[in-house]
């Protein structure tokens, strides 16, 4: 299994932790963020291959039903 991703290790939450340091009650509301954040991150299946879609030409015109418009 490969490691699993940590929020703290991106350089700009640890910027954003220095700033609320001088707020430890919206650090304490920012670090529980980050724990709900790892936790989903780590927790969603890898996607091994996107859905195929289906490529539907669409019907080309034959010009005989386009002589109609000749008339006009």
């Amino acid at each position: 299994m490969s490691e699993a991703i940590k929020c703290e290790n991106i350089i700009e939450v640890k910027q954003i932790q220095k700033i609320l340091s001088i707020r430890p009650d919206l650090l304490k509301i920012f670090d529980n963020i980050l724990k709900v954040a790892d936790g989903r991150m780590n927790a969603e299946k890898p996607c091994y291959s996107m859905p195929i879609e289906q490529n539907k030409e669409p019907d080309l015109s034959d010009h005989s039903s386009d002589s109609d418009l000749e008339d006009l």
